[in-house]
């Protein structure tokens, strides 16, 4: 038996029932009478939670009471512990009853009651269970009178103990409010069955349809089924259901419940005996009672009992989530929960025998530790973990544990802990109090109660007698130790006494040494210190004794104290620490900590040691930061979002820790760091996210959490590590020991279920990390671009989706990071520059922007980043790139001017990433811009510095992987397979990069290729990537990276499309502000095109090798713009094919915009006008074909309208151009032109050292853009000459006839080369084998053949009658004029063109061969197109005909 326990009390009423006894009496009112008040009956103590305490005092009817006192005695140390102040005159009944609350009056063994008069004087001092000596108060010294009858846990409820005739009697039946032994023993006698009252209302109409009574204070009768008794337990009532409600019903808001609580009063003389199964009509006052509707009577004869035994409704089925409305429909009646239901918490299971839980099949999670606060995302977790949350009940308010009572639910045998099941739901009602709805038993539940009455549970979630094996050969864990203190008293925060102590260590031993951890970061130790300054680690040490006492002597250490920490009286009283296994780990230097009282006044330092283990070294560092609790102020307010008080402390105490732990790292030589510890912040608040910004991994990737409050579980103890350590982890596990058992188990929780097992050694779960000091291999993936060009919107769409773009190039590097965080985003160089004009209008500042967000960690530098010069490379783009750009081999003399690498640590791997530009940059870039800058070898140079890289010096740099970005790459007809690369003129040597280059990511050549290409020397094969252009592609790169071996071990390379990935939100702001930026130039238009004039293609790819129509039309409109001799006297205009970055299309009006007329030609260069000669000018053309070596074989220029030249591909390089026409007159080696060009080709830009010639060199002060915007001002609509400027031929035979005017007969060539300029020939034309026939204009009246000729051209002639060629041996052009009749080209081989010709019949070609092209182009054909036999195969040059016959076979799409 127990004294005074602490009462959790519902519906808790004090009285004093004299009054209540008057008012309920039935007898006679008589005279006052003389005589002295005695005690006259008793009740303290029954089975179960203890009701209806009371004490009576019987007295002459009419004698006043006034200034009579009841005081009550504690036989333990003999004082009162209670007064009752009597007043008022005694009823008819001839007693007064004083009511007690529960547990009001102490059990005994001894305990006492002294009457006491007006005066003072002791009119009685009774004891009960013994007697005892008054100290203090009115009977101070008197030894009490033992009754010699007593009441024990087993006295039924509803009994007392009586003073009949002078002798008190065993416990019976009480008799409170009538004399006992005489008159009636009940005036407010139990009605027998049978209802008189009229009811009034219905339960529903009691309840209503909202959260409240709508007749609250009203007076009501209505009529039900008792379905739950609980007058005993504390709660003093009983719940009532309208019969034949319940079942399938509709659980809803709106809807009324038929059940409601009958409240009886504390006073058990006002219970009536009424069960389970009794129809009653009760009468009572409606209330609303802390959110329970409630009827409450005033005395027996309000519950009458219409009949026994009737059948109870059904139980309501109830599925959860429900919200409090939905609730309130089936208030107070029988349920039945319907689903699983998972147990959230057991915290108040031992005091008060409730056990939360939560639908489902997990317990509720702690929204902050699954989303970021004050999210949606956060919100939504809180809101649901509310509409699954409901609570089991006992059924009563008894605090247990104070009590001395066992729970009920759980035993020592059997705990139920967070993350069990509910097996089976016992008879219940919903009931809500104590501000939660709860299933409370139908009659009350303990531990007594077999499983079968009750709500049954299941071990969903056992013990375990060790955490999960998590790998590795070193294991490090957090604990902690729940106050561990070997003080008592005063400042000490653990066990009362020694023996609680002994009780607390051998659960905490028990525990660490079955963690299996080499390594413990320990929490809530004492500070000795604080407590005793010659010994200031006497707790640790204890600890760690009683650690080997159990495991063996010698098998723990523990770390010393930091010297850095601040003075005694600054730390806290409880502090973090470290112990650890000397024959596993050893450390390596001295402990460390901090002394910044500006951060850590109120939170523990944290403690770190370096430890080596094998080969490798690590930190450990211990941590507990300010805790939750208490109010702050500014930024430590809670702000409502669920990370509680002091956030503003912790973050800045987290940021603390990192740059405490960099000067950690820096002073011990490793990156390998475990932050260990509670941390006082859920996964995703604000603290923890200051870590994984500095780049900590969070471990616990398990799903259990740490810790359970407030019936949600999340993380405040953690295990977050460096990437490079986070490559080493095998294994973690959170060991459910202590957060999820009830702290019955607990070393000062209930006694009857202590064992020195792990078992509720503490409050918090601890973490295990295992750990390998022979890493596992990290697998690396490195993303690239390569020529980006500053196409911030997507330059093309696939399947009606659009085609990278800043934003989605952005996006997938992030989806792809996030996949593997092991990632590294790259470039190959020309991320600027030939950039679209919402990017160049602005210098290119928003790619760089854009590349700056999306990640970049380096680029290698491109031949276009150096558009603008060196000086705006170094100064303005560095400066705003957060990237380095690389380029070890540009230099001004000797020294380097730019970055040759960077290293970057990725998952803990250095990466080294070496940057080269092609060694053509010199000729493809103004020089200006360039002066006195050299471009030497890049292979050569990258070997190098990947040597170095790799030499084990860290003055020169050291990496674990060397990645070389290479602005150089294979051309077209190179790259469909990795042998073809390998064989590539100018890439192929790249391919052949020493050994120490783990991978090539290449550029410069705009194409797609993903290869694993030999290494020299070795079986490996390396990746080497190029991903294509305009951020259409990522190049992927996956290296998987063995630490021990220090070498990569497996790679593989792919190409990664850029189409249907999220956007970047970031850089999709920066593109979205970059055009708004450019919007106003933007959209200006400049005036208009009647068709497409578009860049050449081959295969659909844009071919530099090839005649523009674009290009040429670039150089009529610089040629227009040049020609005045004001303006430079221009007679011939340049345009290179580099130059020319977009197509001009019609779109839907043809207008054109200063934005579409940018994208064409965006470098902004000057118009240059020199002198050339005509030898110079034939050396410019002979230039096309690059020198050995140039990525790109050919780059052919556009040339301004009416010049013409021939070449001869086959002829040696520097003797290809074979007639040269200026208007129609050839051109003179020996005489001057007037040549227009940018200023890129004026320089001798890409190879043309010829135009870098030249005298008398003029500019107009206007740059190409500007000339075509004049241009659309003075000509639109523009319609470009699609005429080809050159053509395939020889040097020109000399004509041995020549036929002009009229010839009126048959023309049969036998010889030679006959010329008709403009001739009329009225019949047949035959050309013999050997011979040659050029008719140019005119026309010819019959029919045309050749058969054999040497050369055979028509151009701009008439011809009547059917034309064929069959087995020429040079080339065969037709072009312009018109042909009535079919048209036969048969085997020839010297190249054909059948070019703008109006043709009447059919046209077939067939069997021509041969080195030179067949072209059919631009032609308008009457019949049928037939092509067969054909190689090459026919083309079009994007000049489409138009066929009114059928097209079949080669030329069916032309």
């Amino acid at each position: 038996m127990n004294h005074k326990r602490r009462k959790r009390i519902q519906n808790a009423s004090i009285v004093l029932a004299a009054g209540t006894a008057l008012a309920l009496s039935t007898g006679a009112t008589a005279l006052a009478e003389t005589g002295t008040p005695t005690i006259s009956e008793i009740h303290y103590d029954n089975a179960g939670t203890d009701t209806g305490e009371a004490i009576e005092i019987e007295a002459p009817v009419g004698f006043d009471l006034s200034g009579w006192q009841i005081v009550l005695y504690n036989g333990a140390n003999g004082a009162a512990y209670d007064t009752r102040t009597l007043s008022g005159a005694v009823p008819a009944a001839g007693v007064v009853v004083a009511s007690y609350p529960t547990d009001g009056i102490q059990n005994g063994s001894p305990d006492g009651v002294a009457l006491v008069s007006p005066t003072g004087a002791v009119a009685e001092f009774l004891t009960y269970e013994g007697t005892f000596t008054a100290v203090g108060g009115p009977a101070n010294g008197l030894t009490g009178t033992d009754i010699g009858v007593a009441e024990t846990t087993s006295t039924p409820v509803g009994q007392s103990l009586q003073k009949v005739g002078g002798t008190w009697q065993p416990p019976a039946q009480n008799t409170f409010g009538v004399r006992n032994g005489g008159g009636n023993p009940d005036p407010d006698p139990e009605p027998t069955p049978g209802c008189t009252v009229t009811v009034d209302r219905t339960i529903a109409e009691v309840q209503g349809t909202g959260a409240a009574t709508p007749l609250a204070g009203t007076r009501v009768t209505v009529e039900g089924v008792v379905t739950a008794d609980h007058r005993t337990g504390g709660y003093n009532g009983v719940y009532v259901q309208t019969a034949g409600s319940g079942g399938e019903r509709t659980v809803a808001a709106g809807t009324a419940s038929d059940a409601v609580f009958v409240y009886l009063t504390t006073n058990t003389a006002n219970h009536p005996s009424v069960a389970i199964g009794d129809r009653v009509r009760v009468s009572g006052t409606v209330s609303e009672f802390n959110g329970l509707t409630q009827l409450s009577i005033a005395g027996k004869s309000d519950v009458q009992v219409c009949e026994r035994n009737v059948a109870l409704p059904a139980p309501v089925p109830v599925t959860l989530p429900l919200d409090d409305a939905a609730r309130e429909s089936v208030e107070s009646m029988l349920v039945a929960p319907v689903g699983q239901f998972t147990v959230s918490e057991v915290y108040n299971t031992n005091r008060y025998g409730e056990v939360v839980l939560a639908a489902g099949d997990r317990p509720a999670a702690n929204p902050t530790d699954v989303a970021r606060p004050g999210t949606d995302a956060a919100r939504q977790v809180a809101a649901a973990n509310k509409l699954r949350r409901i609570l089991v009940d006992d059924g009563k308010t008894t605090n247990l544990s104070t009590a001395g009572l066992l729970p009920p639910y759980l035993s020592k045998a059997n705990p139920v802990r967070v993350g069990d099941s509910v097996e089976a739901f016992g008879p219940s009602v919903l009931s809500y109090s104590f501000n939660e709805w709860r299933l409370q038993p139908t009659t009350p539940v303990s531990a007594d109660t077999p499983a079968a009455e009750r709500t049954s549970f299941k071990a969903t979630n056992p013990r375990t007698a060790g955490p999960v094996d998590v790998g590795g050969d070193v294991r490090v864990a957090s604990f902690n130790v729940l106050n561990y203190f070997v003080h008592f008293g005063g400042d000490a925060r653990g066990a009362a006494n020694e023996a609680e102590l002994a009780r607390q260590e051998a659960k905490i031993v028990s525990a660490i040494n079955a963690l299996g951890a080499d390594v413990v970061a320990l929490e809530e130790i004492e500070n000795s210190v604080r407590f005793n300054a010659s010994d200031p680690q006497q707790a640790l040490k204890r600890l760690v004794a009683a650690l080997n006492s159990a495991a063996g002597a010698g098998t723990w250490d523990y770390v010393r104290t930091p010297a850095e920490l601040p003075g005694a009286a600054q730390q806290d009283f409880i502090t973090t620490a470290i112990i650890f296994k000397p024959a596993k780990v050893q450390t390596k230097g001295p402990s460390r900590s901090v002394n910044d009282e500006s951060v850590w006044f109120n939170a523990r330092e944290p403690i770190a040691q370096t430890f080596t283990a094998g080969k490798i070294s690590f930190i450990v560092v211990a941590n507990h930061l300010k805790s939750k609790s208490g109010s702050g102020t500014g930024d430590n307010a809670d702000a409502g979002d669920g990370q509680g008080a002091w956030n503003g402390d912790r973050v800045r105490q987290a940021r603390a820790l990192t740059a405490f732990v960099d000067r950690v790292k820096a002073d011990s030589g490793t990156d390998n760091v475990l932050l260990l510890g509670d941390f006082n912040a859920y996964t995703q608040e604000d603290p923890m996210q200051v870590l994984y910004d500095a780049d900590y991994r969070d471990l616990n990737d398990t799903g259990k959490a740490t810790y359970v409050f407030g019936g949600e579980s999340g993380s405040l103890d953690h295990a977050v590590a460096s990437p490079s350590l986070a490559t080493r982890v095998t294994g973690v596990d959170v060991w459910q020991i202590n957060a999820v058992e009830s702290f019955a188990f607990q070393y000062d929780g209930l006694a009857a279920f202590y064992e020195a097992n792990p078992y509720r050694a503490s409050d918090h779960n601890p973490l295990v990390v295992g750990l390998s000091t022979r890493a596992k291999p990290v697998d690396l993936q490195l993303l690239s671009v390569n020529d980006f060009h500053g196409r911030l919107e997507s330059p093309a769409t696939s399947g009606g989706q659009p085609v990278g773009g800043a934003a989605q190039v952005a996006g997938l590097v992030g989806q792809l990071r996030a996949q593997n965080p092991n990632t590294a985003f790259v470039s190959a160089g020309d991320n600027i520059g030939a950039s679209t004009f919402i990017s160049a209008i602005d210098g290119d500042n928003p790619t760089i922007d854009a590349l700056n967000s999306a990640g970049l960690v380096a680029s290698a530098v491109g031949n276009h980043e150096f558009d603008k010069g060196i000086a705006d490379l170094t100064g303005r783009v560095s400066d705003r790139a957060d990237f380095p750009y690389l380029g070890a081999n540009v230099y001004r003399g000797d020294s380097r001017v730019l970055p040759a690498y960077s290293v970057s640590t990725v998952g803990g791997v250095r990466v080294g990433f070496v940057g080269v530009v092609t060694e053509q940059t010199a000729s493809l870039v103004s020089p200006d811009g360039i002066a006195g800058l050299t471009f030497r070898d890049p292979v050569a140079e990258a070997n190098l510095v990947a040597g170095q890289l790799k030499d084990g010096n860290p003055d020169n740099g050291e990496a674990d992987v060397v990645v070389l970005l290479a602005h150089e790459g294979a051309a077209t007809e190179n790259i469909s397979s990795a042998e073809a690369l390998a064989n590539d003129p100018v890439f192929g040597r790249f391919t052949r990069v020493d050994a120490t280059i783990d991978a090539i990511f290449s550029g410069h050549t705009h194409q797609p290729y993903a290869f694993e290409v030999p290494v020299p020397g070795s079986a490996k094969l390396r990746p080497v990537v190029q991903a294509e252009d305009y951020g259409k592609r990522l190049g992927k790169v996956t290296l998987t990276f063995d630490p021990n071996s220090g070498s990569v071990t497996s790679a593989d390379a792919a190409l990664v499309d850029v189409v249907g990935a999220p956007q970047d939100p970031a850089v999709a702001d920066i593109v979205t502000a970059a055009k708004a930026k450019a919007a106003e130039l933007g959209k200006q238009p400049l005036g208009k095109i009647t068709a497409d004039i578009k860049r050449a293609y081959t295969n659909g790819n844009e071919d530099r090798g090839k005649e523009s129509v674009l290009g040429n039309f670039i150089a009529d409109v610089q040629l227009s713009q040049t020609k005045d001799a004001g303006r430079g006297g221009a007679q011939i205009a340049f345009m290179n094919p580099g130059g020319l970055r977009a197509d001009l299309l019609y779109g839907t009006d043809g207008t054109v915009t200063y934005a579409a007329a940018f994208s064409v030609q965006p470098f902004a260069n000057d118009m240059v006008t020199k002198s050339l000669t005509g030898a110079q000018v034939k050396q410019a053309l002979e230039e096309q074909w690059q020198p050995d070596g140039a990525s790109r074989p050919v780059l052919w220029l556009g040339v301004s309208k009416g010049l013409n030249y021939t070449y001869d591909p086959e002829a040696p390089k520097g003797s290809r151009i074979t007639s040269i026409k200026l208007n129609g007159t050839p051109l003179d080696p020996a005489a001057t032109y007037r040549v227009t060009m940018n200023s890129f080709l004026a320089a001798g830009g890409d190879n043309y050292a010829a135009l870098g010639q030249g005298t008398n060199r003029t500019t107009t002060g206007d740059n190409d853009l500007t000339m075509l915007v004049n241009y659309f001002a003075a000509n639109s609509p523009v319609t470009a000459d699609t005429e080809p400027r050159s053509a395939v031929g020889q040097a020109g035979p000399q004509c041995t006839t020549t036929i002009t005017g009229k010839y009126s007969k048959p023309l049969v060539v036998t010889a030679g080369l006959t010329c008709l300029e403009n001739a009329t020939v009225s019949g047949p034309v035959r050309v013999d084998p050997g011979a040659s026939l050029v008719v140019t204009g005119g026309s010819i009246a019959g029919p045309v053949s050749a058969v054999r000729p040497v050369l055979f051209e028509v151009d701009g002639a008439i011809i009547t009658g059917p034309l064929t060629v069959t087995g020429a041996t040079g080339g065969v052009e037709i072009s312009e004029g018109k042909v009535t009749g079919p048209v036969s080209l048969t085997a020839n081989t010297g190249g054909v063109r059948l070019d703008g010709v109006t043709i009447t019949g059919p046209v077939t070609l067939t069997g021509n061969t041969g080195s030179q092209p067949v072209v059919v182009a631009a032609n308008t054909i009457g019949g049928p197109l037939g092509c067969s036999g054909n190689s090459p195969a026919p083309g079009n040059d994007n000049r489409p005909n138009t066929v009114r016959g059928p097209a079949t076979g080669q030329c069916a799409k032309l």
